[in-house]
């Protein structure tokens, strides 16, 4: 593993909860985070509504006001814009799949887990999305501020333990996905599919 990647973060972070230090980078992720779980919070408590595009755009505008509330000062004007957009581009794209008859469905935002691991490892941590795709699969979804794609396209650790994880809940389930959501690159996705043998 090389030192600085997102394999090793995560494992210092997720699996040996090791203290981090906090840059004004990470609000501007806590801040997108923060936004879109309480925006597919809304969602998830309203499914009558998920093809209203009016509500949508209310829900997303309400929800960024809520996050501002909590990291509005932490942020410069130039990551708020920035921010901004990435939610625009993001309420786009959802309000164009709900228009779609094979849609996803989100059924979780920021699902927590604490698994103990023959009691030698406690595997913690939180994934942003969990969905059913349109043909059945189920899907562990991360949201990344990161600049640089081609990092993550090689580096799909995280998701696997998200998925390691579903498997774990739903063991019947013969074949999962991982996505990573890239806010900065227009929400763009890199995807993944695993067997449960891949998972394990």
């Amino acid at each position: 593993v090389k030192s600085g990647g997102c394999h090793l973060k995560f494992y210092r972070g997720y699996i040996e909860r090791l203290p981090k230090k906090e840059w004004d980078f990470h609000f501007f992720g806590k801040f997108c985070h923060r936004v879109l779980e309480l925006f597919h919070r809304t969602t998830i408590d309203n499914p009558e509504k998920i093809k209203d595009p009016e509500f949508l755009s209310f829900a997303m505008a309400h929800q960024k006001d809520e996050g501002l509330k909590e990291f509005g000062e932490k942020l410069t004007e130039e990551q708020k814009l920035e921010c901004f957009k990435i939610f625009d581009i993001y309420l786009a794209q959802f309000c164009e799949l709900q228009e779609k008859e094979n849609v996803s469905q989100i059924l979780a935002v920021e699902d927590e887990f604490y698994i103990d691991l023959d009691g030698k490892v406690l595997l913690q941590g939180v994934i942003d999305r969990i969905d059913i795709d349109h043909d059945g699969i189920r899907k562990c979804a991360d949201y990344k501020t990161a600049k640089d794609m081609n990092f993550l396209e090689k580096d799909d650790f995280q998701l696997l333990t998200y998925c390691f994880v579903d498997y774990l809940r739903h063991p019947e389930s013969k074949k999962f996905r991982g996505s990573y959501i890239m806010l900065k690159h227009e929400c763009q996705e890199i995807k993944f599919e695993y067997s449960p043998e891949k998972v394990i």
